[in-house]
């Protein structure tokens, strides 16, 4: 199908025009990091048979589009939508307040980290990187690297593009970084905690459990064993809703400020201003 993201540079061009029926001789040149090494930078003859050629066409904004997606009406369709956008919305929101805060927290304390606890977690952050340096670069864009909880919330930077000049020695530098302010945040969080009783009952991992398990439709019952079989896995699932519960203590003693924003600058790159960071 022309237009996947997969289609090979230089075949759909070759393919303007034809017309159901039609066979077509093209030749492309597979690109130089093409995920199967054995053809990569080769060129290939590929024999076309054009079955049909269809278009897209203007999809009509009434009840019928309500109710092809399951709801009674197109009333009813705005209204999911408007829900999901401000879930959308609401979640971006809290995403940048706990990275201004963990910013202010990673200002204000500063003190010595265990170095084997920042090997870990730099070997961690290594291991991401190694991978997703490994995959082809529209695998690699579409999957980048998350940040591994929100005490790491730094960003993950995406492996050098093919031309760049970065060595890894720089790029470890930056990681280790990354690593030691990832420990030091989580140390810090955890000792908040301890120190006015934050913790995880078993009702809220639980209901992390099924969470999770909702996220793989047809295999509810394998996740659900899984976890009660591998105890130790369950700390995956405790450790950010004790984060979350941590940063939500902090916020309450904090004073907030707010301001309107577009959804642009919400979802955007760029860093909130001054203004809007927890004081």
């Amino acid at each position: 199908m022309l237009g996947t993201v997969n289609s090979l540079p230089g075949l759909e061009d070759q393919l303007v025009g034809a017309t159901a029926g039609e066979h077509r001789k093209v030749r492309v040149t597979f690109p130089t990091d093409y995920a199967v090494a054995d053809l990569a930078g080769k060129d290939a003859d590929f024999d076309v048979d054009v079955k049909e050629v269809r278009r897209h066409l203007p999809t009509a904004i009434d009840d019928e589009l309500g109710q092809a997606v399951g709801l009674e009406n197109l009333a009813e369709l705005r209204q999911e939508l408007r829900q999901r956008l401000q879930r959308d919305y609401d979640a971006a929101s809290r995403l940048r307040l706990k990275r201004s805060l963990l910013d202010k927290l990673a200002e204000r304390y500063d003190f010595p980290v265990p170095p084997g606890m920042v090997d870990l977690e730099f070997d961690n952050i290594w291991r991401q990187y190694e991978t997703q340096k490994a995959l082809p670069p529209a695998v690699a864009d579409a999957d980048a690297m998350p940040a591994a909880g929100e005490a790491g919330a730094d960003a993950i930077p995406a492996a050098p593009a093919p031309g760049m000049s970065q060595s890894d020695e720089a790029v470890k530098g930056e990681y280790r970084r990354i690593a030691e302010r990832r420990v030091r945040l989580g140390l810090l969080l955890a000792e908040v905690g301890r120190r006015n009783n934050i913790t995880v009952g078993p009702d809220e991992v639980n209901q992390a459990i099924a969470r999770e398990a909702r996220r793989h439709p047809g295999h509810e019952r394998q996740v659900i064993d899984f976890y009660r079989q591998n105890p130790g896995t369950i700390d995956t699932l405790r450790a950010p809703i004790f984060e979350d519960k941590v940063i939500d203590f902090i916020v309450e003693l904090a004073k907030i400020g707010e301001r309107k924003v577009t959804p642009q600058e919400l979802l955007g790159e760029s860093e909130p201003s001054e203004d809007a960071l927890p004081s």
